[in-house]
């Protein structure tokens, strides 16, 4: 399923009417496992251990145009026909995504637990 990207940026709560079209099918927080640069929206989570805006810089040349970030930092101005979609929380924005999308389907949740 694709999303295009005024949506993702709606679904956030997020008003920028200057993002790039793009269409995005792959949501991706692991910058190792990167596959379809033109339609991937990378997160960048941090974490105790690190901060995934530090590998921003190696997606971009890589390919990677759409990015939900939590802060911006001032070698990014050179970046050209790129999206930054500014959030408070990068896990936040994350599952606000999962709970949209989750919410297109009727079909029922099963959890199974265990040792």
């Amino acid at each position: 399923m694709k999303y295009d990207i005024n949506q993702i940026a709606s679904i956030l709560g997020v008003k920028d009417n200057n993002l790039y079209s793009a269409e995005i099918s792959i949501l991706l927080t692991d910058s190792r496992k990167l596959s379809n640069p033109s339609e991937t929206l990378f997160f960048a989570l941090e974490t105790k251990n690190n901060d995934a805006h530090n590998f921003i810089n190696e997606l971009y040349d890589s390919g990677v145009r759409n990015f939900v970030v939590s802060k911006q930092l001032p070698q990014w101005k050179s970046f050209q026909n790129v999206n930054f979609i500014k959030v408070n929380n990068c896990l936040l924005a994350l599952q606000k995504i999962s709970i949209y999308h989750r919410s297109l389907f009727d079909i029922p949740i099963i959890g199974i637990s265990g040792s």
